[in-house]
């Protein structure tokens, strides 16, 4: 038999893998050259830049209009308010704003003044560190929130491409699966939430599992703790159910061979995970365990799938069998025809060697997926797992929704049914050729890709009007001057009775606090302190009577920041307490009021 040659050098080498004829492909690395072709290298790079191109397009396409308005609205889900993504543009605001100051005080976010802490109640997302530069050009976190919510949508769906073909799939079922990643559709539905739409440090993490399995290295178990430092870091909930998934599957990504230098990259990507890890995770847990944050059984169990969610996709999927008046206000379906080749993988699976333990683990994951998702509502016989879970497993008890494991379901769901596709497609029985019988093999495989990727329509975009905050207004700028250090300011109209218009009210002063970053009472989060509560109580009858000015003496409050056409007409800063009095000392032309708290003299 012939020496193998590369195709570059033609120098009979030790190669690593070979076509069909005996030769190298010119994307092997012989030991002679020991360099890539410089020709598959530029065809590699336009493939990928041509691939981002077209999934950008999708991004902004599934948020359209929003990307013509950056300053004035965020896209958000079908029916959900605009609490969430004014929170997420706050939180883009404040960790842009700390690293102008070497990340000091990264904690004590000013909201819930006097709370210290405060950053901690809900998710920190220091991935989004990378669009500071926007915020700092752009004077305002919108944009930056925009560009950081198509940044993750394109990296969802570069990464499944980069997964799909670590597993051999073709590139037409590749790119198919890309597009479904990219338009999952818990993703849009969620919409609000940016930071659980980031699933491509979950990809990036299954991607270096299957590679460091195939041939186990420590730069490849680097990698590893990369990406899955990478899941924390746009999204602690993603990190914590990817932790949990990971380890009842482990088994399955352990190779027959060579097991030492596998277990030695795995703790080059633990050790790797901890150093970049502890500084968030420590702190973080610190602060929410001495506060005694947990969820209650009622709210776990209201928002845990049922079985109804899962049967039901989205309006305006290819195929529902669910009846529309018995539609569930959950649909967690990632479409029907994809779970049928999803399934269809796996037992093509069995049948073949070659990558059948990759095909495995990803069925494992989405089976246990759909477990945990139904949560509190999950019971066999007197035995809850959610509650042994939450008791037992750090961070669970501060979850509150479990049906979000979908988002995994849906991931493995929509990434097996485009290797099943691919595999499907190579079998012999099924095999496109040139004449009329496998023409119609080939337009059937091509609206078989057009169904996985387009399968379940995304959700209904909505939009929120939000304050433009690069134009700064002038009662901020006289907060910004005049209140002195470590005081505070409180805006009214405060929290009235619980409701959604009151959370997006409080979310609302929040990024109103990007123009002067004072600190303040008012504040929303995923928790709230007890201090909190108490504020609200005691200005809930109202703001102005004797009682709630003491407690915003006692808060530190400087200033009352007041809209009087929100404010109820029998409210008005008139009522003089024994201690203290309200001066007003500054109107602007919207009608924005400023008084001052002073002691009575």
């Amino acid at each position: 038999m012939a020496p193998k040659r590369c195709v570059r050098c033609m120098v009979p080498s030790t190669l690593r893998t070979a076509d069909k004829v005996g030769r190298a492909t010119h994307s092997e690395r012989c030991v002679c050259c020991m360099v890539p072709s410089i020709r598959w290298l530029r065809a590699r790079t336009v493939r990928w830049l041509a691939l981002a191109a077209i999934f950008l397009v999708l991004a902004l396409a599934s948020i359209w209009p929003a990307p013509r308005s950056p300053y004035e609205v965020l896209p958000t889900g079908w029916s959900a308010p605009g609490t969430v993504p004014m929170l997420n543009a706050w939180t883009i605001w404040w960790n842009a704003d700390r690293l102008t100051h070497g990340l000091a005080g990264y904690w004590n976010a000013p909201i819930f003044h006097p709370e210290p802490g405060t950053f901690a109640f809900s998710e920190p997302q220091p991935a989004t560190w990378i669009v500071a530069p926007m915020v700092w050009l752009a004077g305002s976190p919108l944009p930056a929130y925009q560009a950081y919510l198509v940044a993750t949508l394109v990296l969802n769906a570069l990464f499944a491409v980069r997964l799909l073909r670590t597993l051999r799939a073709g590139w037409m079922a590749t790119v198919a699966g890309g597009v479904a990643v990219l338009l999952l559709p818990l993703v849009h539905q969620d919409r609000e939430t940016v930071q659980l739409m980031a699933l491509w440090g979950v990809l990036w993490t299954l991607d270096s599992l299957v590679r460091l399995r195939r041939q186990p290295s420590w730069p490849r178990g680097l990698v590893l703790g990369l990406a899955f430092s990478s899941v924390f870091l746009a999204c602690i909930h993603h990190g914590l159910f990817l932790a949990l998934l990971l380890g009842l599957n482990a088994w399955l990504t352990v190779p027959r061979r060579r097991w030492k230098p596998w277990l030695a990259a795995v703790v080059v990507a633990g050790l790797t995970a901890s150093l970049l890890l502890t500084p968030l995770l420590l702190p973080l847990r610190h602060l929410l365990a001495r506060r005694g944050f947990t969820r209650s059984a009622v709210e776990v169990q209201s928002l845990s799938a049922t079985a109804s969610d899962w049967f039901q996709a989205m309006p305006g999927a290819a195929v529902n069998f669910t009846a529309a008046q018995s539609r569930s206000a959950r649909p967690l379906s990632p479409g029907w025809i994809r779970t049928g080749l999803a399934l269809t993988c796996v037992l093509l699976a069995m049948r073949r060697r070659r990558d059948r333990r990759a095909v495995l683990f990803l069925a494992a994951l989405g089976c246990w997926s759909l477990f945990w998702s139904f949560g509190a509502n999950l019971r066999i016989g007197a035995w809850q797992p959610w509650h042994i879970l939450a008791e037992w497993a750090p961070g669970f008890s501060q979850v509150r929704s479990a049906y979000r494991f979908a988002y995994f379901g849906q991931l493995a769901v929509v990434l097996l049914a485009a290797v099943g596709l691919d595999r499907l497609s190579r079998s012999r029985a099924v095999r496109p050729g040139a004449n009329r019988a496998g023409r119609l093999v080939s337009g059937l495989f091509v609206l078989s890709c057009a169904l996985v990727a387009f399968e379940v329509p995304p959700a209904p975009l909505g939009l929120v009007s939000v304050p433009d905050v690069a134009k700064e207004p002038a009662w901020a700028v006289f907060v910004r001057r005049h209140t002195p250090a470590h005081r505070a300011i409180v805006c009214l109209p405060f929290m009235e009775a619980y409701s959604a218009d009151d959370y997006e009210r409080s979310a609302k002063w929040m990024l109103f606090g990007t123009w002067h970053g004072v600190a303040m009472v008012n504040g929303y989060s995923g928790f709230f302190p007890d201090s909190w509560v108490r504020m609200v109580e005691a200005l809930k009858p109202d703001p102005f009577s004797e009682c709630a000015l003491d407690v915003l003496a006692a808060a530190g409050v400087e200033y009352v920041v007041i809209e009087p056409r929100l404010m109820p007409k029998n409210q008005a800063p008139s009522t003089v307490s024994k201690r203290h009095h309200l001066v007003r000392v500054f109107r602007d032309e919207s009608g924005v009021e400023i008084w001052r708290l002073q002691e009575r003299g």
